[in-house]
């Protein structure tokens, strides 16, 4: 399969996908403590507008919880998710 038919390429594409859309795995989000930054800001929009997150972080080892979420990590998981844009494993999520 080609990578390049999974590309969507106009607004109605998108908005498709956000509608079918519920939940979203943030890899590499960060912490409150970098309010401030998109991988942030962001993903905590997309929480007030309706959005599961499932904070993935990459460099904050000891953070536990993200915008009041259980933090994941990258292991196996048996959770399905609709759409992606490290501490517990995505297993214990059920």
């Amino acid at each position: 399969m080609n990578w390049q038919q999974n590309l969507l390429t106009n607004s109605t594409e998108i908005a498709n996908l956000l509608n079918e859309t519920r939940t979203i795995a943030v890899l590499g989000i960060k912490t409150e403590g970098q309010a401030g930054q998109p991988a942030f800001y962001v993903p905590s929009y997309l929480q007030t507008v309706g959005f599961e997150i499932i904070p993935v972080p990459v460099y904050y080892p000891n953070a536990t919880r993200i915008l009041g979420q259980q933090v994941c990590s990258l292991s196996p998981r048996k959770r399905a998710t609709d759409s992606t844009d490290k501490n517990t494993d995505l297993n214990s999520l059920k």
